[in-house]
C-alpha cells in the first residue's frame, strides 16, 4: 500500500477558500452594538468602583444586552440589511446613553440649550439625521463597521483596565476594627431609652447666620427651653458621613484607616463595617439594651450586623441606586428627575418610627441617620414636594433649597422631641447631632474639580448642630466645644458607670474625591 501526499494544487485551493472565508467573516463581523451597550454600564461602574460592588452591574447589563439584541433583530428584519441594522442600533444606543451627560455638562456651563425643552428636540433631529445617513449609504459599510468595532472595543478595554487596576488594589482582604480600650457598663436602676439622631449636613447656627444669613435661634431656643444643652462651638471630627459615624459610634478617632486601608485608597465602603457593627450598640446590648437602627436609604445605615431591628422605608440597596444613576444618564432623565417620592417617604417614615421605639420593658437604643437637610432637596418650608430646577442647581438655588429643607426638618424635630418627652415614663437621653456641616450649600459639590479650599472655609464643613438632652443633671459634664467622638464617652461615664477619658476635640480634613484616608489635622487652623 502506498500512502499519497496531498497535492500542492488541492492544498492551495483549500488555503485560498479558508482565507476567503476569513475575509468574509472579518467583513461581516458586527460586535459594536453590544460593545456600545456594555460600555455605559462599565464606565459608570468604573468611576464608582471605589464606593460600590461588582454585582450592581448584573441587572443593567442583562437589560441593555437583551434590549440591544431585540432592537438589532427587529431592524434587521425591517431593513433586510445586517450592517445597516447594526449601525442604527449603535446610533440609538449612543444617543440614548449620552443624553444625561450632555444635559448636565451644558447646564453646568450655563448653556440653556441643555434644558430638556431644547435638548430633547435636538436629540430627535440627530437621531433622524443619523438614520437618514445610514439608510442612504451604499458604499463603505464594511469599512465603517470595522471602524465602529475598533472604537467600541477600545472603549471597553480602557474601562476594563481602569476596573482591573482598582480590583488589583482590593485583592488583599481588609479586617477593619477599632482597637478600643476595655469598657464595662453597668445597667442603671431606671435605664433610660437613648435616641441618637444624626441629621446629615446640618450646619451650626452661627455659621448658618454668617454664611447663609439665616437666624436659627427660634429652633435652638426651643431646644434650650425643653432642657437641651446646645453645644454652640461644636465641630465634627471628620468632614464626611462615613468617617464621622464610624468615629462617633465607636467613640474613637479612625485615623488608623490611613494604615489599614491606605492613604491612596478611595474605598469609602471600608468604613461601613465600623458603622454596621459599632461599639456603642454592642456595649449597650451587652447589658440588656435593645438596639434599633433607623436609616433613610444610605447603604451604610440601611443595614446592621448587630441591630435587633432595622427600620427603613424601603430596602434600596446599591444595585437599585446604581440602576437609578445609570437611568439618569439616559434620555429618560427628564422623567426620572421628578421621582423623589422615595427620598421624601424615607425621611417621613424615619421621624414616624423613631417615636414608636421607646417605652418598652426592655430599654432601647435608637440610632437614626436622617439624610437631611443634606440633599436631595425634596421638602419645601412646609413639607411641600420639591424637584430639581429644569436648569439644574445653581449655588443660589442650592442655598435656598437647603434652608427651606432645614426649616421643615426643624419642624419635624420639634414634633418628635415634644412626643418623646411627653410619652417617656423614664426621662430619655436624646442626642441631636450632625455628622458634618454643609459647605456644599455654597457650591462646592457643584464644582468637584475645584480644590475645596478655594471654594469654602473649613468652618463651614466642620461646624455642626450638636444638642443633648441629658436628664437628672447629666449635662454638667458638657461643654460648648464637645465633638461627636466624646458624646457616648460622656454619656457612658454619667449614666452607666464607665470611667472613660475624653479625647481631645479635634477635626481632620481629607479630600473625598482623591484620598479620603489621608488625614490632615485642621484643629489649630479652625481655632485661629
Amino acid at each position: 500500500m502506498m500512502f499519497k501526499r496531498p497535492s500542492g494544487g488541492r492544498s492551495h485551493v483549500f488555503l485560498t477558500q479558508l482565507q476567503g472565508t476569513w475575509r468574509r467573516v472579518k467583513k461581516q463581523l458586527v460586535i459594536h452594538p453590544f460593545l456600545f451597550a456594555i460600555y455605559p454600564v462599565l464606565f459608570l461602574y468604573s468611576i464608582n468602583v471605589w464606593q460600590t460592588t461588582p454585582p450592581v452591574i448584573l441587572r443593567p447589563l442583562t437589560i441593555v444586552l437583551g434590549t440591544t439584541a431585540l432592537t438589532w433583530l427587529l431592524l434587521r428584519y425591517l431593513l433586510k440589511d445586517n450592517l445597516k441594522a447594526a449601525m442604527m442600533t449603535s446610533i440609538t444606543l449612543l444617543l440614548f446613553f449620552s443624553y444625561g451627560h450632555v444635559h448636565d455638562a451644558l447646564l453646568n456651563r450655563g448653556l440653556m440649550i441643555g434644558k430638556n425643552r431644547f435638548l430633547l428636540p435636538s436629540w430627535g433631529v440627530l437621531f433622524l439625521w443619523g438614520s437618514f445617513l445610514v439608510l442612504r449609504a451604499r458604499r463603505h459599510l464594511s469599512m465603517v463597521t470595522r471602524a465602529l468595532n475598533i472604537v467600541a472595543a477600545t472603549l471597553i478595554v480602557l474601562t476594563l483596565f481602569s476596573i482591573g487596576e482598582w480590583a488589583f488594589t482590593k485583592m488583599k482582604p481588609l479586617e477593619i476594627r477599632v482597637e478600643a480600650e476595655s469598657i464595662e457598663l453597668t445597667m442603671p436602676d431606671d435605664p433610660p431609652d437613648i435616641y441618637y439622631i444624626v441629621l446629615d449636613g446640618y450646619m451650626r447656627s452661627d455659621i448658618l447666620k454668617e454664611v447663609l444669613g439665616h437666624d436659627n435661634s427660634e429652633f435652638t431656643d426651643y431646644l434650650e427651653n425643653r432642657g437641651f444643652y446646645v453645644a454652640s462651638e461644636s465641630r465634627s471630627n471628620y468632614p464626611y458621613t462615613m468617617l464621622s459615624l464610624a468615629s462617633s459610634l465607636n467613640m474613637e478617632y479612625v485615623n488608623f484607616l490611613s494604615d489599614t486601608v491606605g492613604t491612596a485608597s478611595r474605598d469609602v465602603t471600608a468604613t461601613y463595617p465600623l458603622i454596621q457593627a459599632n461599639s456603642v450598640g454592642e456595649l449597650l446590648q451587652s447589658i440588656g439594651y435593645r438596639y434599633v437602627q433607623v436609616g433613610t436609604l444610605w447603604p451604610a445605615t440601611n443595614y446592621s450586623g448587630i441591630a435587633d431591628e432595622i427600620l427603613t422605608w424601603r430596602d434600596i440597596g446599591q444595585e437599585e441606586q446604581f440602576f437609578s444613576l445609570l437611568a439618569e444618564t439616559t434620555v429618560l432623565q427628564p422623567l426620572l428627575r421628578e421621582r423623589r417620592d422615595d427620598d421624601r417617604q424615607a425621611i417621613l417614615f424615619a421621624f414616624d418610627r423613631i417615636a414608636q421605639q421607646g417605652n418598652r420593658e426592655q430599654p432601647t437604643l435608637v440610632f437614626a441617620h436622617i439624610v437631611s437637610p443634606h440633599p436631595p432637596y425634596v421638602f419645601g418650608t412646609y413639607g411641600e414636594p420639591v424637584g430639581q430646577p429644569e436648569g439644574g442647581w445653581t449655588p443660589e438655588g442650592t442655598q435656598h433649597a437647603y434652608l427651606n429643607q432645614l426649616l421643615f426638618i426643624n419642624h419635624k424635630l420639634e414634633e418628635l422631641i415634644t412626643k418623646l418627652l411627653a410619652q417617656s415614663e423614664v426621662a430619655p437621653i436624646i442626642v441631636l447631632q450632625s455628622d458634618h456641616g454643609w459647605a456644599w450649600a455654597v457650591g462646592w459639590d457643584l464644582y468637584p474639580k475645584i480644590a475645596p479650599d478655594e471654594v469654602f472655609d473649613l468652618e463651614q464643613v466642620f461646624g455642626i448642630l450638636n444638642a443633648y438632652y441629658l436628664p437628672d443633671d447629666g449635662d454638667e459634664g458638657l461643654y460648648s466645644s464637645i465633638s461627636p467622638v466624646n458624646s457616648f464617652r460622656l454619656i457612658f461615664n454619667t449614666y452607666f458607670g464607665a470611667n472613660l477619658d475624653l479625647h481631645p476635640d479635634e477635626s481632620y480634613f481629607s479630600d473625598y474625591y482623591k484620598a479620603p484616608y489621608r488625614f490632615n489635622n485642621v484643629t489649630e487652623e479652625l481655632d485661629s
